[in-house]
């Protein structure tokens, strides 16, 4: 019987088939993965006071411990370790500036059982030790606290207390500048691929770093929309719940480029003044306006600090 040898263009398109399946099944694979220790950062980020063993870990992400150690810095660029110690001392920093603890509390909470080598570790993460630190941020928050007198600027604070919400979302890591805007762009692309009306959503920010602790390409940011009727984990798109409970809210007008302003006042002038103690979780924006206002000007956003 005589042999028929395929010819190269009767092959290509059985080879495009299946170079296509190839690298669909291994972009199913990467996103897979990148779900999974996405779960793990946020249990590690909701979780930094306790005991987070390897073994542990591993098991949230179902990955084998030997295996997920080396996952982990792969696709987040720092070993486990190393986002552990970076993130309780970046923490620190953010408690010794608000000056409601004291600093052998901080260091406990941190992980260090002594005053010293918990300042040894601050010292070689930020440069300074804690009590100087400490020192510094009085310095900063008196500056500020007569800017916003000098200035007459005054927000008003509104206790309230919220509901968890259910969010997906798309993290950036970066200059917020930069990344709050990816986020979001990217978050709107991938609810438009599945068919949601993006203009009748909710919105929100978590801003997770403060840039003058954080370096920049480690800076957090989560893009997030309330899940609703139809939404589902596709893509980029993680889940994770923003917890409720006591809130202070304010109330930023304006463009986003001045966000920092408003932080300033929060942190410099009303915190100092309230008597009240923030909690350990980070800030989270309500985004007021719609997805189409383009006048800057008429942006809304609440921005929420949780309370101790």
């Amino acid at each position: 019987m005589e042999q028929h040898h395929l010819s190269l263009t009767e092959i290509m398109p059985f080879y495009i088939r299946t170079k296509g399946l190839i690298m669909s099944d291994l972009d199913n694979m990467h996103y897979d993965y990148i779900q999974r220790v996405r779960k793990v950062m946020l249990y590690i980020e909701s979780h930094l006071d306790e005991q987070l063993e390897l073994q542990k870990l591993a098991k949230i992400a179902a990955f084998s411990p030997f295996h997920f150690y080396r996952i982990f810095r792969s696709l987040v660029g720092e070993s486990l370790s190393e986002y552990l110690r970076r993130l309780r001392l970046d923490r620190a920093a953010l408690q010794l500036r608000a000056g409601q603890k004291n600093i052998i509390t901080i260091a406990l909470e941190a992980g260090y059982e002594t005053h010293s080598s918990f300042s040894k570790a601050f010292k070689k993460h930020l440069g300074k030790t804690p009590s100087s630190y400490r020192h510094e941020g009085k310095e900063q928050n008196l500056l500020i606290n007569l800017k916003t007198l000098n200035q007459g600027i005054k927000m008003d604070a509104e206790i309230i207390e919220t509901e968890n919400i259910n969010v997906l979302f798309i993290r950036r890591t970066g200059n917020y500048c930069a990344s709050a805007p990816d986020a979001t762009k990217t978050l709107w692309s991938q609810l438009g691929n599945q068919g949601i009306d993006i203009q009748a959503q909710q919105y929100y920010g978590i801003a997770h770093d403060d840039p003058d602790i954080t370096k920049e390409e480690q800076v957090r940011y989560d893009a997030c929309v309330a899940k609703a009727v139809g939404m589902k984990i596709s893509g980029e798109l993680s889940e994770q719940n923003i917890p409720g409970g006591k809130h202070v809210r304010f109330v930023h007008k304006g463009t986003l480029t001045k966000l920092s302003e408003t932080y300033d006042y929060i942190y410099g002038h009303w915190l100092p003044n309230s008597g009240k103690q923030l909690a350990d979780r980070p800030c989270v924006l309500e985004y007021i306006h719609k997805p189409d206002c383009l006048d800057e000007d008429k942006w809304v956003t609440n921005v929420y600090l949780p309370l101790a």
